[in-house]
């Protein structure tokens, strides 16, 4: 059963989608500073731009 999800649910995560890829773009200016945690962050914003765009019904094909 899948239901489609309502606009408002996917404007609020597509911002979120956006402001998660500024700031893994903006880390790439703390590189030469703070390596690690630069790294880190951006690794952080795509685990939520991946979470963000994945659809659910994928996910839950996975526990059968």
């Amino acid at each position: 059963m899948s239901s489609t999800p309502a606009p408002e649910d996917l404007q609020w995560a597509a911002s979120a989608v956006f402001v998660a890829g500024l700031s893994a773009v903006g880390n790439f200016m703390f590189l030469p500073y703070q390596p690690p945690w630069a790294i880190l962050i951006m690794a952080l914003d795509v685990l939520i731009i991946w979470a963000l765009a994945t659809r659910r019904e994928a996910i839950h094909l996975l526990d059968s």
